[in-house]
């Protein structure tokens, strides 16, 4: 589960505290986004088709009652596909956070996976390796 949180966080450059409180219904009941654009099919360019084939996305509320999107490209769909499967097993059925802790009714810790990984890189500062920073570092990198 804190891989593919991890994974959806850097795809996606959001705050962490965004991202772990999205509501499994509404990743359930959004579909594929192939069928959401059949009617512009004719305006939209080759390389547009095959980015709605690759990525679903989902609108959540963000900071200040803004929509955030959020994308999830096929691997991360294929991980949660298979948490999804799982999940009755060993998870409670009263959590309705898409990316929930084990056994509890709350969502995972965003910023505590973040450190997690911050600390697992073997980077040289992973203190310095915070949330609003490496949305800044993805925006650069995404930049050029």
């Amino acid at each position: 589960m804190d891989t593919v949180f991890f994974l959806v966080l850097l795809l996606n450059s959001r705050r962490p505290g965004e991202l772990q409180r999205i509501p499994l219904h509404l990743y359930d009941r959004t579909p594929n986004n192939q069928q959401n654009y059949k009617e512009f099919d004719d305006t939209i360019t080759p390389c547009e088709n095959i980015l709605i084939n690759i990525f679903k996305r989902i609108v959540i509320r963000g900071k200040s009652e803004h929509s955030v999107y959020v994308l999830f490209n096929n691997d991360v769909q294929d991980h949660i596909k298979i948490l999804l499967d799982y999940r009755k097993k060993c998870l409670s059925k009263n959590n309705n956070f898409l990316f929930e802790k084990s056994k509890t009714i709350e969502p995972i810790s965003g910023y505590k996976i973040l450190k997690k990984y911050a600390i697992l890189s073997s980077a040289i500062n992973p203190q310095a390796i915070m949330a609003t920073k490496l949305q800044k570092h993805l925006e650069t990198i995404r930049e050029c």
